[in-house]
């Protein structure tokens, strides 16, 4: 049900939207090809191809050797390899409807006043162009899309705390570790959602490069035996994390 909320949502609002402020969907990339046409290239500057890049490669490593921990229990799940294989083939076609947002976000550079605040855009956007009712509907689409990998991410986060963190003996006691875990991350992320959203998506970022340094551990594990011990792998993954946090926290330029 999420899946085809969102997916018309997307689909309904890629239409109405360009329609409505801009003309059309050629409209809206032949108006921001002729005053901003920066936007449709990779220029020099914080994001420059050096950024692309290197984003592009840490996120394939990531996603490639499933080092995100919300990635596992569907993995650990599944009935048989078919499904696994089935996953794996049409979940990356997920991927292409990302043009869409990226042409939204066009929209609202040629439509919106520049004050407006990002995580407002899409909304403001959608409020112009849709009735009430349609717009409701849009906002359910939108939370259901974010509470189910939320969801996810939760039970990963309360799994590894409650097995890896804190030994448990008892199953209760820990399915209860299991429950207070939960409400204190997602506590957490709602006072920082509404008060620091920057820092909230910053330490989404942050978090994925530092688990992409189990890549190197987990691909050395793959063979009969193992080509390192379990010390070698913490080490290496204290070094990257700790390279990782200098790097962010005080802003080093890497490319120069």
């Amino acid at each position: 049900v999420k899946d085809v909320l969102i997916l018309l949502a997307v689909v309904v609002l890629s239409v109405v939207i360009p329609l409505h402020f801009a003309g059309g969907i050629g409209d809206v990339f032949g108006q921001i090809a002729q005053t901003h046409s920066e936007m449709l290239t990779v220029n020099p500057g914080d994001y420059d191809k050096v950024w692309w890049t290197t984003s592009l490669l840490i996120s394939a490593i990531g996603c490639g050797f499933l080092t995100t921990p919300h990635l596992w229990p569907p993995l650990l799940a599944a009935k048989n390899g078919r499904v696994i294989r089935s996953n794996n083939t049409f979940l990356p076609m997920y991927q292409v409807v990302m043009i869409l947002p990226i042409m939204l976000g066009f929209v609202g550079v040629l439509a919106l006043n520049p004050n407006t605040s990002s995580n407002a855009a899409l909304l403001t956007l959608a409020g112009g162009a849709l009735p009430n009712w349609a717009l409701g509907l849009i906002a359910i689409a939108a939370a259901s899309a974010a509470m189910l990998p939320a969801g996810a991410i939760c039970i990963g986060i309360s799994t590894l705390a409650s097995h890896n963190l804190v030994k448990i003996e008892s199953e209760r006691t820990k399915l209860r570790f299991n429950h207070l875990v939960v409400i204190a991350a997602a506590t957490v992320a709602l006072v920082l959602g509404l008060t620091r959203p920057d820092l909230l998506a910053n330490l989404l970022l942050l978090t994925f490069g530092g688990l992409s340094q189990l890549a190197p551990g987990l691909a050395l594990a793959l063979p009969q035996q193992p080509l390192l011990a379990k010390q070698s792998v913490f080490a290496g993954l204290l070094v990257g994390m700790l390279t990782v946090l200098v790097v962010t926290v005080f802003d080093l330029d890497l490319a120069n």
